[in-house]
């Protein structure tokens, strides 16, 4: 693993943003789970992204990625909060919830610079666990709204997802609570 993560052009983000209510709103998890993955998929296209685990829980969402653009304009990710607030909005007024006071984000997303494989691998590690941890799925591999399915194989790929971690070879050896280094 050291010479695959040592070959990143940029070091890994942990990009982690919440929402200041319980839930990010009166919508179905469902709904902003596909909205979370058109604004993902758009910016992929625009942008030398690479999705390696990303995770949408009830008010908070947690992304690991590499933005080869990151030292120019690290303020990028503001911009993806604009644009998941401005969708969210949109699909709540089109649903008769709009609530102009509602606030989406609590702020700027926080942004944790991944220097380190025995890092990288706790912290890819804790993001896909997360929904097992807060008691929302059995396994990590069942929770709907995370990009691991997609990487599995058992669900349609909805952005570009790398297979950073080999989970498709071996996912209970990756994910296994103890196994950290």
């Amino acid at each position: 693993m050291i010479n695959r993560f040592h070959s990143f052009p940029t070091f890994p983000l942990h990009i982690t943003g919440r929402c200041p209510n319980s839930e990010w709103t009166q919508l179905p998890l469902k709904k902003v789970w596909k909205i979370f993955c058109d604004v993902l998929h758009g910016f992929h296209q625009e942008r030398p992204l690479q999705t390696h685990a990303f995770v949408l829980m009830n008010n908070h969402y947690h992304w690991l990625c590499i933005d080869e653009k990151f030292n120019e304009d690290p303020h990028f990710f503001d911009w993806f909060h604009e644009v998941i607030s401005f969708e969210l909005f949109h699909l709540q007024h089109a649903n008769n919830l709009a609530n102009p006071q509602f606030q989406f984000f609590e702020g700027s997303p926080k942004i944790t610079v991944i220097d380190h494989p025995v890092a990288y691998r706790n912290t890819y590690n804790y993001i896909y666990r997360n929904p097992v941890i807060a008691g929302l799925a059995a396994s990590a591999e069942k929770y709907p709204y995370s990009s691991l399915p997609m990487v599995l194989g058992k669900r349609k790929m909805r952005f570009p997802c790398v297979d950073q971690m080999n989970l498709i070879y071996h996912p209970q050896d990756i994910l296994h609570k103890n196994n950290l280094f």
